[in-house]
């Protein structure tokens, strides 16, 4: 998978815009991301696509059997995902989710999609990380459901590599709370290394280089990424 071809579509999409805007944190930051705007069926399905290749590239053909969206944004993208999987690459793989609410007619219960069994190997999705907590209720549940069942990764979209107040990485706190590995698409140190290539500005590289030495993560999860050695799968 191509790193310029996700930056590519997450510009031309309008996923990620290059303005300043204030973020929930206060924090005035150079760029925003969007995933609200993968809205139609264009745009899904080639998110889907880039998901599953990096999912392939990662764990192989066989190397995975359930792909887990958490209620409610990532119902759509497991979905999607399980599509583009066996459409473009002919793999077939299930996909599941949790629901907020317990089902009390019909089939009952809390599990949307496929019952998640022991011994399945699990893929969580979603689109972003922010604290992290949907996606650790989200291994709370799968524990519930299967507790034999193996939870090999997470991935999201885009990695904006910036830490909390200390400088604490949401994506290692996930990682070391529940041993699971988060995997991006792509990350924004990756975004503006395309500056060259004419997909951003300098300027804006520039700008977003500026915000990351001030918030940007500052200790990374070995285990998850070695910001001296960039992912090679990805």
């Amino acid at each position: 998978m191509e790193k310029s071809e996700v930056a590519r579509f997450f510009i031309e999409s309008g996923a990620f815009i290059g303005k300043e805007t204030t973020l929930k944190s206060g924090r005035r930051s150079p760029y925003f991301f969007n995933t609200a705007v993968f809205d139609d069926g264009e745009k899904s399905s080639r998110l889907a696509r880039f998901y599953g290749e990096a999912m392939l590239e990662r764990f192989g053909r066989g190397g995975f059997d359930v792909i887990f969206g958490p209620a409610y944004k990532g119902i759509a993208l497991a979905v999607s995902i399980a599509a583009a999987l066996y459409r473009d690459f002919g793999v077939n793989v299930s996909f599941s989710s949790n629901r907020k609410e317990a089902k009390e007619h019909g089939e009952r219960g809390s599990a949307l999609g496929h019952p998640v069994r022991d011994g399945e190997r699990v893929v969580l999705v979603d689109d972003v990380m922010t604290t992290g907590g949907t996606k650790r209720e989200a291994v709370e549940f799968l524990a519930g459901q299967a507790p034999k069942a193996e939870i090999t990764g997470l991935f999201i979209a885009l990695d904006r590599e910036e830490g909390g107040e200390e400088g604490e990485s949401a994506l290692s706190a996930f990682t070391e709370a529940t041993g699971i590995p988060v995997f991006s698409l792509l990350t924004i140190s990756e975004l503006v290394a395309l500056a060259p290539a004419g997909l951003i500005s300098e300027e804006l590289a520039g700008k977003i280089s500026e915000y990351l030495a001030e918030y940007g993560v500052k200790h990374y999860d070995k285990k998850n990424r070695n910001p001296q050695e960039p992912d090679p799968c990805l």
